[in-house]
């Protein structure tokens, strides 16, 4: 079995390997994959794998719990992405910081006793076989939080099923978000007794009060559209054109999922749409006229908190969406695209209780965003909403500890 998954991976690695030359996207946490600058763990460990962003933070409010419950081990986190990787330095609790290694199981063998954990949380989905076998040759218990299936993800194990159930079966506990995933997890083979539906710990998002006094006047209306990809921010700039017609005291902030793609984006608004570009490094800078371009990590929340109505990327293009949790924190007014399947549950959610708006295309954007500015009152009230539904749906962090500790012995 192991030769046959090892197979199907260096096949998959070397595709993997030419597109990411051809796209010039082999960087350091290449080799770090590999192994290259591993440090050995001396002390009991917990190992917690999150892929990207959206994992990460995930792990806000459950770390913390995690490390006063066990506070005689030391807790590490592996992740896939550069910006995943960047955003788990900042969590405060973590003892060491690492890429997972690539699914070749010589590899991932060598990760495993350096690390030498006594238990692997992995948040959300990630199903690599190699490791997870591994790591089940060692008796190293594996549990799943926060776990999703998506319609594509579901799709993809279903049609491999006789080769996902030998892997499935290898993992102690499935802590799902949500009935509709337990009953896809369920479907594939998982025992009954090893799944549990416990909630989305993204709705235990909990962000300081930044008690900040934005730089814009009173009567200038923030229009920030967060974690847009590829081909939204020119329907994006053209909506804005038109609004700042009738609308002059409005002002658009653009912060792209990337922000290496911020050389492009200024040429876009410059020379495309002739719009003045002012950069974004802190909050400090959201004053005046242009367009603000955000230019740092991390600083996306604070500048929520100081919006009027954000609009969530990802969704007028065929990307999934991105998270709406961190607007709703602070109780503003939320437009997603219809593209949202990335975060379906969570929206079908807060659009049943009428806490954001769903568009179809940049004309609905253009006239949702308008009709925002010109009613103060609905734009209160769905950010009341949001909130409200935001706080009524926590505690999935401390019930998912509750979950694991039956896994270690101190």
């Amino acid at each position: 079995m192991l030769i046959i998954y090892d197979l199907i991976f260096i096949i998959g690695f070397v595709f993997y390997l030419s597109l990411s030359f051809l796209k010039k996207k082999i960087g350091r946490h290449f080799l770090k994959r590999l192994g290259l600058g591993l440090r050995k763990q001396n002390q009991k460990t917990i190992w917690l794998h999150a892929v990207s962003v959206g994992e990460v933070n995930c792990l806000r409010e459950f770390i913390p719990r995690l490390k006063n419950e066990f506070p005689n081990f030391s807790l590490v986190i592996s992740t896939v992405t550069p910006t995943g990787n960047r955003l788990a330095e900042r969590l405060p609790g973590i003892d060491y910081i690492f890429y997972l290694p690539f699914d070749l199981s010589f590899i991932v063998s060598r990760f495993i006793r350096l690390i030498n954990p006594k238990l692997v949380i992995i948040v959300e989905t990630e199903f690599w076989p190699n490791f997870i076998i591994q790591l089940d040759k060692r008796k190293v218990p594996i549990v799943i939080i926060n776990g999703r299936i998506s319609d594509r993800s579901y799709n993809k194990y279903h049609f491999c099923k006789f080769l996902f159930k030998n892997i499935l079966d290898r993992i102690h506990l499935f802590s799902m978000q949500t009935q509709a995933d337990a009953a896809r997890l369920i479907s594939l083979g998982v025992e009954i007794s090893k799944v549990k539906v416990i909630g989305n710990m993204k709705f235990d998002i909990q962000q300081k009060d930044p008690n900040i006094r934005r730089r814009l006047a009173d009567n200038e209306i923030l229009l920030t559209c967060g974690s847009t990809h590829l081909g939204e921010e020119s329907g994006i700039l053209s909506c804005f054109m038109k609004l700042a017609e009738e609308f002059p005291n409005l002002r658009l902030l653009i912060a792209p999922r990337h922000i290496e793609r911020n050389a492009q984006l200024k040429r876009l608004i410059s020379i495309k749409f002739k719009l003045y570009v002012k950069e974004v490094k802190t909050l400090d800078d959201i004053s005046g006229n242009g367009v603000f371009l955000v230019n740092v990590l991390g600083i996306l929340p604070l500048i929520y908190s100081i919006s009027d109505i954000v609009y969530i990327g990802a969704s007028l293009v065929k990307r999934g969406g991105q998270n709406i949790l961190e607007p709703a924190f602070f109780g503003k007014s939320i437009i997603i695209g219809r593209h949202y399947f990335n975060f379906r549950d969570i929206v079908e959610l807060f659009k049943a209780n009428n806490a954001l708006i769903v568009v179809g295309d940049y004309s609905e954007l253009y006239f949702a965003v308008r009709r925002l500015i010109k009613d103060t009152d609905e734009r209160l009230k769905l950010g009341i909403r949001a909130k409200e539904l935001l706080k009524n749906n926590r505690g999935a962090s401390q019930a998912n500890l509750e979950l694991i500790k039956g896994f270690i012995k101190q």
